[in-house]
């Protein structure tokens, strides 16, 4: 498995992968931390909350950006790995990356 280089990267691996592999998609909606940090070698902050939202045909998510006060290039400090806060959302998965610091 290749190494997600940035966050929209990431997203396009894992959106891809749920899309063929349901064990994969229900391990990761049940534990995203630990099956991302296993399946694609990312070191996640342990004060980072991670949340993966699923849409549905009646469902969607917008996913707004924090009022922290952090920019972008704050945010991907913070967070590492080059992921920012702000979802812009891909396939039927979103990847949401908070600090809960």
């Amino acid at each position: 498995m290749r190494r997600p280089k940035t966050r929209k990267d990431l997203e396009h691996l894992v959106s891809s992968r749920v899309m063929k592999d349901a064990e994969f998609r229900k391990n990761v909606l049940a534990n995203p931390k630990a099956v991302l940090a296993k399946e694609y070698q990312i070191k996640l902050p342990k004060n980072l909350k991670l949340k993966i939202l699923e849409d549905t045909a009646k469902t969607t998510h917008l996913v707004l950006p924090p009022t922290t006060g952090l920019t972008r290039a704050g945010l991907n400090k913070e967070n590492g790995q080059g992921f920012s806060a702000v979802n812009n959302q891909t396939g039927a998965t979103a990847i949401q990356f908070t600090c809960c610091c």
